[in-house]
């Protein structure tokens, strides 16, 4: 799997030929491991659909080689939320699987209760970019985390419009947080700008 990360805007994470820098993103840098297509896409559905958790430790040992490069500041890691729901039929957060690989790979605390999650029929990838930003913040609410001061790496699986991210992001400022970056397996931006 080629990995394009010189593709990407180091600091929202988009495609440079789409780079978001100039409108209102609320985490201070981006670290994106693979376009969301070939291997790298079935790598998430595998993930997602068939409990197959090699793609997770292998993007966040990619991830975390990363960062410990580029970033100097790091001290707690947290997760992109799950609903409950979805978490028991799943059997986990993907996001979480990536997180948990990269707290132990960086020695840094995991977080899963910093970010909560609502419950909704609304399923996000199937929404319009308008849509997922206001899904997005009916959804995701602050949790009961002191993360007052911290540097925070913020992690998930696919990055498409960077609605979930974004709303995410600038829940853990409100919150406290000196720091928000976001570590993504995958983004799905080279594909289309559409979404």
């Amino acid at each position: 799997m080629e990995n394009p990360s010189d593709k990407f805007c180091k600091f929202c994470g988009f495609t440079l030929e789409h780079c978001q820098c100039g409108k209102e993103i609320f985490y201070d840098r981006a670290f994106i491991c693979y376009i969301y297509e070939g291997l790298a896409r079935q790598g998430v559905l595998s993930l997602k659909c068939a409990d197959n958790l090699n793609f997770a430790y292998h993007v966040g040992e990619l991830l975390s080689e990363r960062i410990q490069n580029e970033v100097v500041r790091y001290n707690l890691i947290v997760p992109v939320p799950m609903h409950l729901r979805k978490k028991l039929k799943r059997g986990y957060n993907q996001a979480e699987i990536i997180a948990s690989d990269m707290s132990k790979r960086l020695n840094v605390p995991l977080d899963t209760k910093a970010l909560k999650i609502r419950y909704s029929k609304n399923v996000q990838h199937t929404l319009s970019k308008a849509d997922r930003l206001k899904n997005a913040q009916q959804l995701y609410y602050a949790g009961n985390s002191d993360i007052k001061d911290k540097y925070i790496i913020l992690v998930d699986d696919i990055m498409t419009t960077g609605s979930t991210l974004n709303v995410c992001s600038n829940i853990l400022h409100s919150m406290g947080a000196k720091s928000v970056i976001v570590a993504v397996a995958t983004s799905g931006q080279l594909k289309t700008n559409t979404e």
